[in-house]
């Protein structure tokens, strides 16, 4: 008598790795259920201040952090490769950790905030930016749109 259909043989291992792990890497964060939001998991507000900044503010003011790493790179560094980077990674740990936000963040109206409210500190920021700069955690989403670097740092990004 043969195997049922759906039925894996005797001898074949277990495997290690389920097509269901694989679709749900895929298929990107959960969604929230109707009536949810982002930010609603953290006790933030659906819109506005205070509301979880949403994705496109956040590119806005990473373009701009980036223009001015690049052009205080080109200016100060004769166009060095790893100034700007550097350059990015010190305006973010020192604003960060010292004004809650970066000059691109302020113009897009973003403040880094502790999960709970308080203030950004020298080391969130530092966790924050260190991870940042290794970019697999901006790929790692949570539910409520956080990369793994502010889940890690303990931080979200709001609206001023």
């Amino acid at each position: 008598m043969g195997r049922k259909r759906g039925e894996k043989p005797k001898n074949q291992p277990e495997s290690m790795i389920s097509r269901k792990d694989l679709g749900s890497w895929i298929e990107g964060p959960p969604h929230h259920a109707a009536g949810s939001y982002p930010g609603q998991e953290l006790g933030l507000p659906p819109e506005g201040p205070a509301a979880m900044a949403g994705y496109g503010r956040r590119f806005l003011a990473l373009i701009i952090d980036w223009v001015i790493a690049l052009g205080l790179g080109a200016l100060f560094f004769n166009g060095s490769e790893i100034a700007p980077l550097l350059i990015f990674a010190g305006m973010h740990i020192l604003m960060i950790g010292l004004l809650g936000t970066t000059i691109g963040k302020r113009i897009a109206r973003i403040q880094i905030v502790k999960v709970g409210g308080a203030n950004a500190t020298l080391s969130t920021s530092l966790i924050r930016t260190a991870l940042w700069m290794v970019i697999v955690p901006l790929i790692i989403i949570d539910s409520d749109g956080r990369g793994l670097h502010d889940r890690l740092a303990k931080s979200v990004e709001i609206v001023m």
